[in-house]
């Protein structure tokens, strides 16, 4: 609803933030270390949240419950994204492995395997079936998850890329890339440009306006 904003700390603190107001609505303790990385629904009726304690959490945002606590990384969460239509989590790891879990937040419906490094971020293209992903490994993922297929991979810059974002139609993925550039990712005509700007130092995320 664009009134809420979430945080997740070092403190391993979840809190949510009423975004007109700039005032606290909810803060809970929650991982067992820090959490790295959050993710709203698409309607804001879930808020999840990734640690290093190898969990995945989901909130109730408004009451700060806990719905369910989701198991399935070896070593830290590093990335998260709900499908456009919440029908799908995607959860990415220090264990280089994509989670895909099912709208029920309990079914582990895939496991991802590919990345040689860290998962770094992940954006759904725009459907519930294509899902993107960033590491360290110098690769972006791009996974048909009707099957569980990964289709050639596109190379990134040297140091690989922190995160990934996708434009609402899907059309068009940015990059933010260890090097200092921002890479631009044509996703319909597969052109590819990692000098769309370049500021110089590492990046560490990215974000498009509405």
């Amino acid at each position: 609803d664009s009134q809420r904003l979430a945080t997740a700390g070092f403190d391993g603190r979840i809190q949510v933030w009423n975004a007109l107001s700039k005032r606290q609505a909810t803060r809970v303790g929650g991982h067992a270390g820090p959490s790295r990385t959050a993710d709203f629904d698409t309607l804001g009726n879930r808020l999840a949240t990734g640690g290093e304690d190898g969990r995945v959490l989901i909130w109730h945002p408004l009451s700060g419950t806990v719905i369910r606590s989701l198991d399935g990384h070896a070593k830290g969460v590093s990335a998260l994204a709900f499908s456009p239509g919440g029908r799908f989590l995607a959860s990415g790891g220090n264990d280089k492995m994509i989670k895909i879990w099912g709208e029920d937040d309990i079914t582990e419906e895939l496991v991802l395997s590919g990345h040689d490094d860290i998962v770094t971020g992940l954006a759904f293209a725009g459907d519930e079936e294509h899902l993107l992903s960033s590491s360290f490994d110098r690769t972006i993922g791009r996974w048909n998850l009707s099957n569980g297929a990964r289709e050639p991979a596109l190379t990134s810059p040297i140091g690989g890329s922190q995160d990934i974002v996708v434009t609402r139609d899907g059309t068009h993925a940015y990059l933010a890339n260890v090097d200092g550039t921002i890479g631009l990712w044509d996703l319909e005509n597969e052109t590819r440009d990692f000098s769309f700007f370049g500021v110089g130092s590492p990046l560490w995320s990215l974000a498009l306006g509405p």
